[in-house]
């Protein structure tokens, strides 16, 4: 059976309500849309499926600057139980602003009782990435931040065993501090420049990190390590680095780092 008039009607109208719910955040009334397992996704992002997943996916972390939903282009077709819709969607910024571009493809089923849910509402060919996929600059310390760390973790010991005074000294701070547990302190990038420039001639020593734990925000961050060194053909020590690290000008430094060299029982 044939789509009737009605059931167009009341398919182009759920579609604006949900429009209008998406863009006034009223997380759930856009769950509510949903059949109890229905899936919202866009396409090569993410995907939620339920209820309590669609309502949560939609619900902003952050206050978010107004939008709207232009839907143009409604294609319609079904029967009287079952339907799908294909339309073009554009997402405008207050100010006009083009956030967003793309089409949404919808599958809607008829309840029992009479009126329409959708079962599945899905954005294709999103460019650029639309905003609610995009994490929340919340402060937090990314992934990428994390890398970004790691690298200069690693970079230092390989400065070291390579012999490269200034490349070690531009993974750490201009004040920063390496200090041994009741020993030696390097303070300040001259004097770690010039006390590996005065250390022993290039050897076959490694440094090695491992069991990272690195927690922090965007910009200042603490981390603990163990670590070995590698020397003459022997482990010559091991034990716990505990850092910190600061970005400057946009890049990741070793502010400090506190060396504690196990002893042996």
């Amino acid at each position: 059976m044939a789509l009737s008039l009605e059931d167009r009607f009341a398919i182009s109208e759920l579609l604006a309500r949900y429009f209008h719910a998406t863009d006034a955040r009223d997380c759930d009334a856009i769950a509510a849309m949903f059949a109890p397992d229905g899936v919202l996704e866009v396409e090569g992002s993410w995907q939620a499926r339920g209820r309590e997943q669609i309502a949560d996916a939609e619900r902003p972390v952050h206050p978010r600057a107004p939008r709207r939903h232009l839907v143009n282009s409604l294609v319609i077709d079904g029967n009287g139980s079952t339907a799908s819709c294909t339309a073009s969607v554009a997402v405008v910024e207050a100010g006009g602003n083009l956030r967003v571009s793309g089409r949404f493809v919808s599958k809607l089923a008829k309840r029992r009782e009479g009126g329409w849910q959708l079962v599945q509402q899905r954005y294709e060919n999103i460019e650029p990435r639309p905003s609610w996929a995009e994490p929340e600059d919340d402060g937090s310390l990314s992934a990428a931040d994390r890398v970004a760390i790691m690298d200069v973790i690693y970079r230092a010991g390989r400065t070291v065993d390579g012999r490269d005074p200034e490349g070690r000294a531009d993974c750490y701070t201009d004040d920063a501090v390496y200090e041994y547990e009741g020993g030696d302190k390097t303070v300040g990038r001259e004097e770690f420049i010039r006390k590996l420039r005065n250390a022993a001639d290039p050897h076959d020593s490694l440094h090695w990190t491992t069991n990272h734990i690195i927690e922090g925000t965007n910009t200042e961050a603490k981390g603990h390590m163990y670590f070995a060194v590698y020397y003459q053909e022997a482990i010559a020590a091991t034990g716990t680095y505990s850092d910190t690290y600061r970005k400057v000008g946009g890049e990741w430094r070793i502010a400090s780092r506190y060396v504690v060299v196990d002893r042996a029982s």
